[in-house]
C-alpha cells in the first residue's frame, strides 16, 4: 500500500479549510494556530482524512495524553473558558506534517494487519 505524498495531504487540508491556492501550506504549518482549524472543523478534517486515505484514527494515533486535544473550541468559547477556569485542557501543537505522518503510520499498521 503506497503512502500518500505530503502534497496530497496539503491539498486535503486546503479543501477542508476552504483555503485559496495562494495560501502557503507547508509541513510545519500548524492547523490551529496558522490556519485557524478548530473545533468541529478539525473533527471534519480528520474524518475527511480517514475517508480519503482509508484509515481510522484513535487518540493513540496522535499520542495524546489525558486532557490533551488536537483542536480547541471554536469562536469566543476559549476566551470565556479562560475567565472561569484556572487550567485549560492542553492543545497539542499539530502540523500538516504531523497529520501526514499519522496517516502513513495508520496505513502501515493496516498493511501489517492485512498480511
Amino acid at each position: 500500500m503506497e503512502h500518500p505524498s505530503i502534497e496530497r495531504v496539503v491539498e486535503l487540508v486546503r479543501r477542508q479549510a476552504g483555503l485559496r491556492p495562494s495560501v502557503a501550506i507547508l509541513a510545519e504549518t500548524r492547523l490551529e494556530r496558522d490556519l485557524g482549524v478548530t473545533g468541529d472543523d478539525g473533527d471534519d478534517l480528520l474524518r475527511a482524512a480517514e475517508k480519503e486515505f482509508g484509515v481510522t484514527f484513535t487518540r493513540e494515533s496522535f499520542d495524546l495524553k489525558p486532557g490533551e486535544y488536537l483542536f480547541g473550541p471554536e469562536g469566543l468559547l476559549p476566551d470565556l473558558i479562560g475567565l472561569f477556569k484556572h487550567s485549560r485542557d492542553e492543545i497539542k501543537p499539530f502540523t500538516v506534517g504531523d497529520l501526514h505522518v499519522v496517516i502513513c503510520k495508520e496505513l502501515a499498521k493496516k498493511a501489517d494487519t492485512a498480511s
